[in-house]
């Protein structure tokens, strides 16, 4: 429909489209997409849109919440991981103080007399067996100089352990180090060492107990926990709160070491084996490990297919709000349309006289119920191509009628009044410019007239203006008052005598024969002219032509055929 705006706004602006554009046009768009009413397919157009733009919606909604979900899980995780953290560090502090009480124990300090007596072993027997079965310690050890003088661990505990620790113990000078070891399976134990000082502050002894990170010191630090808890070194898990807690080595290895290296918190969302696990480095003593809390992945997911589902509520939402909007605007546009079309008609029928508009391309006229913007544009385009070829005609008449005005009928020439305008024109555009205005008449031209017919007298003028256009050069410049009177138009500023020379030339062409009819005698006449120079003889248009009518009359009063310039004219007259 812009095509055939364009094409009426250049009509009325009298700049009409060239003739390919006003012939038939096809649309830019599918033949078959034109028997839908513009609203349903605007309505059609939103509904993709809307597909398109709610649906990538929902995904994102649906990727962020996931995100924040595993976020909150993570954070959940690792809330726990700190729990059981304080936890073992809780416990390594029960640890260090119930050594501590032990080694200021008076039945302790006893034992490590030179003199070992059965009572007091037995006593300070009793009093470790009590502090192990209260606290749970997975070893406790008094050692002297000589010997271990008491030993309470598991029959798999490893002895062997003198020499290394007395030698601990007398570089701590009386202090109690907290110590975390690899066993030779593998798995850690912390160690509380305290030396025992006799009354000169000699080391005499040490009371060392120990807390393995087995499976039961698993469960008890994640006791009244919603998750699953194991305590990781770089070669595997060595202890875990629940059998639920997957211990394949492959699941664990790699962020096992992530997390050792980067001392950063590692979280894996594992659906395949339903786990969501936190790995979280942890350093006690000089050794370093990692707890490992798993929770349950499919709780996530559920939360994550919640959030989908109210993500999915939300979109239906928008896209029943985006369908009836654009029902609305669809329903809206298109009577406005409709309206548009057919006071567009009613136009079209004023201009063209038409009743029925045809489509441009050559196919059936529009059917009720088809695109209103394909019919508008074609009853656009069909008026503007009738005012195109309305406007062309109207321009061609004009073009005629100004073209009959200023040429004379019979000759083509340029007639009295353009010789007029034409010389007025020169004079005020050039006016210093040297040239001469011819002023001729044919002799004998009335007696062909009376004697051979106006038919041969008009052929005669004809053929007589072709002769003088051709010693002219330009039909411009060549002008037939009327009858058998002529004005020629000559440049003065050449060599001399040259408007004189012309002269000569015109008089022995119309001298030649003209040969009119054929099988009759040729027509034989002759020319006088008048010459008059601009600006000697004259500054207007009136004043030349006047001169130039005088020099002609002194040549036919010299007895015709031949040329008289204005003052030399009159001299000799």
């Amino acid at each position: 429909m812009s095509g055939a705006l364009a094409r009426a706004v250049q009509v009325v602006r009298g700049r009409p489209a060239p003739p390919n554009a006003l012939g038939r046009r096809t649309s830019g768009r599918p033949r078959w997409l034109r028997r839908f009413p513009l609203g349903l397919q605007v309505l059609a157009f939103i509904s993709v849109l809307a597909v398109v733009v709610i649906g990538s919606s929902y995904r994102a909604y649906v990727d962020s919440a996931q995100a924040l979900i595993r976020e909150s899980e993570s954070e959940h995780l690792i809330g726990a991981a700190l729990v059981a953290q304080a936890r073992i560090e809780a416990e390594s502090r029960v640890l260090v103080s119930t050594t501590q009480s032990l080694a200021r124990h008076p039945a302790v300090r006893e034992a490590l007399q030179e003199a070992l007596t059965p009572g007091a072993l037995a006593a300070v027997e009793k009093e470790m067996a009590a502090t192990v079965g209260s606290t749970g310690f997975s070893t406790l050890d008094l050692i002297d100089r000589r010997r271990v003088i008491v030993h309470r661990a598991p029959a798999t505990a490893a002895r062997g352990i003198k020499a290394s620790v007395w030698g601990v113990a007398e570089a701590l000078g009386g202090e109690a180090m907290l110590q975390t070891a690899k066993e030779a399976s593998g798995g850690l134990v912390v160690r509380s060492i305290v030396p025992v000082p006799d009354v000169d502050g000699r080391v005499v002894g040490v009371v060392m107990a120990g807390t393995r990170f087995d499976n039961p010191f698993a469960r008890r630090i994640a006791q009244d926990s919603t998750v699953e808890l194991a305590i990781a070194t770089p070669i595997g898990v060595v202890a875990r709160s629940s059998d639920r807690f997957h211990m394949t080595p492959a699941l664990h290895q790699r962020p096992l070491e992530q997390a050792l290296f980067e001392r950063q918190p590692v979280l894996v969302f594992d659906l395949d084996h339903g786990s969501l696990r936190q790995y979280v480095p942890v350093r006690l003593g000089d050794e370093s490990f990692v707890l490992i809390v798993q929770g349950d992945a499919r709780a996530a997911q559920a939360r994550v297919v919640v959030a989908a589902r109210e993500a999915t509520r939300s979109a239906m939402t928008m896209f029943g709000l985006a369908i009836v909007a654009a029902s609305l605007l669809a329903m809206t546009l298109g009577r406005r349309l409709r309206q548009i079309k057919t006071q567009a008609e009613h136009l079209a029928r004023d201009i063209t006289g038409e009743v029925c508009v045809m489509p441009a391309d050559g196919g059936p006229p529009f059917a009720k119920g088809g695109c209103e913007l394909d019919a508008l544009e074609h009853v656009f385009d069909h008026t503007a191509r009738s005012v195109a070829r309305h406007h062309e005609a109207l321009r061609q008449a004009k073009v005629q009628a100004e073209h009959a005005a200023d040429s004379d009928p019979l000759t083509g020439l340029p007639n009295r009044g353009c010789l007029m305008r034409m010389l007025s024109t020169r004079l005020a555009e050039q006016p210093g410019e040297d040239w001469a205005l011819l002023f001729l008449d044919l002799d004998g031209f009335k007696q062909v007239n009376d004697q051979r017919g106006h038919d041969i007298g008009d052929a005669l003028l004809r053929e007589a203006s072709e002769r003088l256009i051709r010693l002219v050069g330009r039909r411009e410049d060549v002008t037939r008052l009327g009858g058998d009177e002529f004005v020629l138009i000559a440049h003065a500023d050449g060599p001399p005598l040259a408007p004189q020379r012309l002269a000569q030339k015109v008089i022995l062409a119309l001298e030649q024969p003209f040969h009119l009819e054929p099988g009759a005698p040729p027509v034989q006449v002759s020319a006088s002219i008048g010459i008059a120079l601009h600006p000697e003889h004259g500054r207007d248009a009136s004043t030349l032509l006047k001169h130039a009518d005088m020099a002609l009359y002194a040549a036919k009063g010299a007895g015709r055929r031949t040329y008289r310039l204005y003052g030399s004219a009159l001299t000799d007259a």
